[in-house]
């Protein structure tokens, strides 16, 4: 009985402090646990906030970007058009041929003062000459010396080019212009989607997409 009454008061001293400061531990964990997560969480959406305000900021320059490309290629046709101008006198269907390849235009035209294609470095569009309303006859009856247009189809290839027009001081004009598709594949170089497909490349991100005002997925990656 005496033996009995030792080992519950062991039993006291040891066991039961023992499983009073496990409990402790393991309370003190689990909370400990719980402010390292949402410490965790806490600089991960600090993070975010971060990463998504560079791309807010990268993608804002785009919208800059857009507008500087589209003067680029318009100053290329103008600057094209300009130094083919230089040349008055001197054209020949081959000269056109050479220039193009050295100002890198798809095509490159001279038209006299009657509006009739003269040279170029495409041979089936000699000899067409410009109509009533057609671009080029608006272009000549305005006030302007040069211009640069928007895309368009042309009537004689049926192809879509971006031309440029110089009018020449002793008559005539000069036309450049460059395809639709080598166009649009230098734009595409700084599109938002090869943008946000940079920003995956550089930053630890599973998805990334743009949004509108609305919330609106414009593009993914």
């Amino acid at each position: 009985m005496k033996k009995h009454k030792l080992e519950t008061i062991e039993l006291k001293v040891y066991v039961i402090p023992w499983i009073v400061v496990s409990g402790i531990f393991l309370v003190s964990s689990f909370f400990m646990f719980q402010a390292i997560r949402n410490h965790y969480y806490d600089l991960k959406k600090v993070e975010a906030v971060k990463i998504a305000k560079s791309y807010a900021q990268n993608l804002s320059k785009f919208a800059l970007g857009e507008e500087i490309i589209e003067d680029l290629l318009r100053e290329k046709i103008s600057v094209a058009a300009k130094t083919l101008a230089l040349l008055e006198g001197n054209y020949s269907n081959d000269v056109m041929v050479d220039m193009a390849d050295l100002l890198e235009m798809d095509e490159v035209d001279y038209y006299d003062e009657e509006g009739v294609l003269r040279y170029s470095n495409l041979p089936e569009v000699l000899g067409w000459q410009v109509y009533p309303g057609h671009p080029i006859d608006v272009f000549l009856k305005s006030e302007e010396t040069l211009l640069v247009e928007h895309i368009r189809e042309d009537v004689i290839t049926g192809n879509s080019y971006q031309y440029g027009y110089f009018k020449l001081p002793e008559g005539g004009l000069i036309q450049v212009g460059l395809r639709a598709d080598r166009v649009q594949r230098f734009k595409n170089q700084f599109s938002r989607s090869n943008l946000l497909a940079e920003m995956m490349l550089s930053e630890d991100a599973l998805h990334i997409h743009l949004l509108d005002g609305s919330l609106t997925i414009l593009e993914t990656t």
